[in-house]
């Protein structure tokens, strides 16, 4: 008896270890056809952002291919807009290139990591790693506003940039909130709470469409407009805008698409799709950590899978119309 039962509890623990411990992987059913890389870089992806990568020997790729500047080491591509490139590095220095002849026009020490930064005109918005936001004036050397916020110690490898807004700024905090200021006369405007959770917290994506602000968290969508304020609670992996539609790629394999005012208009699951990177063109596109390509039509009614050269295991940037992807990418629309 006393053997029976020891067999029991050593059945029962075998059995509840080999269950926490089996990974469930994503397996169609059927396979469309293959995908094969048609282009290849001058070096591996060794850092990627939304708009942007850094190679391992310095290049730096964005949204319109590789550009004539190579980084030092350690430094990587952060953001860009008509003016600067935008690059850092892990001990919160700032490079600014020109964006029309690639010099390097400004070097700025924050002291402190910085997180994400986007820059309009000669005003640099940044969150820095300890939470703190920033307005500087590249021109005149001097902080325009600052606000400090809780210190944060888990965060969601996707960081959102602060947006200009016409005459607003809004800062993307690591502790899931919106923060508005007047870039005019530099005064705290309103901050909106989109998710409170205590861990990987941080705004993963940030838009304005239209009348709406729409903010994601790795938890939580909220879209505002003048009116109301709607939320979704829903384990985010990635955000895509097209005309009047949301698609939110979910953690659990879903795609799920809306309206701007996050009402729901369909769904569809592929079971345990760990999505990477998401694009969109004709169809739209989903890439899949084991290796594939998931194509559906934009209303979620009829998709295809195909199957990539390998497993997405490093880096990945995609753009319009390629994914890169290692030191390789291919066009959708061969």
């Amino acid at each position: 008896m006393k053997f029976l039962l020891q067999f029991s509890i050593f059945f029962l623990l075998v059995t509840l270890f080999l269950g926490c411990n089996q990974k469930q992987y994503f397996e169609p059913k059927s396979v469309a056809g293959d995908v094969n890389f048609d282009g290849t870089l001058s070096s591996s992806i060794s850092r990627s952002h939304s708009d942007g990568a850094t190679l391992v020997n310095g290049e730096v790729l964005t949204r319109k291919g590789i550009v004539n500047i190579k980084l030092n080491k350690n430094f990587y591509f952060l953001n860009e807009d008509e003016k600067f490139i935008i690059a850092t590095n892990r001990c919160g220095i700032i490079k600014l290139f020109d964006r029309d002849n690639f010099k390097l026009i400004k070097e700025i020490d924050f002291k402190v990591s910085v997180t994400s930064a986007s820059s309009k005109e000669d005003k640099l918005a940044i969150v820095l790693a300890n939470n703190e936001i920033l307005l500087y004036d590249i021109s005149e050397d001097k902080k325009l506003f600052s606000q400090k916020s809780e210190d944060v110690y888990a965060l969601n490898s996707k960081i959102a940039s602060p947006y200009f807004l016409n005459d607003l700024i809004l800062f993307p905090t690591l502790d899931g909130k919106v923060v508005i200021i007047d870039s005019e006369n530099y005064k705290f405007i309103r901050d909106i709470v989109v998710s409170s959770e205590n861990f990987f917290n941080n705004i993963i994506y940030l838009e304005v469409i239209e009348n709406r602000l729409v903010a994601s968290t790795s938890n939580k969508v909220v879209s505002v407009n003048p009116k109301f304020t709607n939320s979704y609670d829903v384990g985010v992996r990635d955000i895509l805008v097209l005309d009047d539609s949301l698609y939110i790629f979910t953690t659990d394999g879903k795609i799920i698409l809306s309206n701007l005012d996050l009402n729901i208009i369909k769904e569809k699951k592929f079971p345990f799709a760990h999505f990477v990177g998401v694009v969109s063109g004709k169809y739209i596109y989903g890439v899949e950590k084991e290796g594939y390509l998931i194509a559906i039509d934009k209303n979620l009614m009829t998709s295809n899978i195909f199957k990539l050269d390998d497993k997405i295991e490093k880096p990945i940037f995609t753009t319009k119309n390629r994914i890169y992807y290692d030191n390789k990418y291919f066009e959708l629309s061969k």
